[in-house]
């Protein structure tokens, strides 16, 4: 059983450090909002699979989206999947193209401004798994069913 979580909690360091390297190589910008950015994917699975519902960081229409009761493992893995996904090319198409010829400085600058956003909006859409830790105990008791 702890090699298993072992072996996906080391998964998840190799990802996430893939992805800051791969970020690097190709704007060479260290987005410091990559982490952020992973929480947010993190809140999208945990509401999916707890409460049913999709958060959306999108002003103008409704902050959640109710789907289900409660989704399913690999569904929920794979809305939160694609979420990161299209989170990160509008964060690169909005923020980091247009800022491809600036300075380090501006660069750096865009990539902390963006570190708090993405961990703000579930709390905005009144995520249960960012208000409070709640949804541990709920959690844990569909784990083992």
């Amino acid at each position: 059983m702890f090699l298993v979580l072992g072996v996906g909690a080391g998964a998840v360091y190799a990802a996430i450090g893939l992805g800051l390297v791969l970020t690097w190589r190709a704007s060479r910008v260290v987005n410091f909002a990559h982490g952020a950015m992973a929480m947010y994917a993190t809140y999208v699975f945990v509401e999916l699979r707890v409460a049913g519902d999709l958060i959306l960081p999108v002003v103008g229409i409704p902050a959640r989206v109710h789907l289900a009761p409660s989704v399913a493992f690999f569904p929920a893995l794979v809305v939160a999947t694609a979420v990161a996904g299209a989170l990160g090319l509008a964060v690169h198409g909005l923020v980091f193209r247009p800022l491809a010829r600036a300075g380090p400085l501006a660069r750096v600058v865009a990539s902390v401004g963006l570190a708090g956003r993405p961990t703000a909006w579930p709390r905005a859409a009144g995520s249960s798994a960012a208000s409070s830790p709640a949804w541990a105990a709920s959690w844990s008791r569909r784990s083992r069913a």
